[in-house]
């Protein structure tokens, strides 16, 4: 695909923003945010489940029986997910 090909799809796509409503792009941001940090801290070793993942992101709830370090390296995964959204 060239360029020129992907700056048209990206168009299209910042058009059919709008017509999503804004709870679900938050929802979807969020799912993908969770879902995102959960699986590259896999890759590393951290033995967080998605669910637990989740609880930690949304509700600030370690889940028992695991490492202070998996989940810091969550939160921490968490917030390189923000950098790279927000601030490139």
């Amino acid at each position: 695909m060239d360029y020129a090909a992907l700056l048209k799809k990206r168009d299209q796509y910042q058009k059919s923003l709008s017509s999503i409503p804004e709870y679900t792009l938050q929802t979807y941001e969020r799912a993908f945010e969770v879902e995102y940090t959960q699986n590259s801290t896999a890759i590393e070793g951290n033995t967080l489940t998605l669910i637990e993942t989740k609880v930690l992101l949304e509700d600030g709830i370690s889940a028992g029986g695991k490492k202070l370090r998996e989940s810091r390296a969550e939160e921490g995964s968490r917030y390189e997910v923000w950098q790279i959204r927000y601030e490139a």
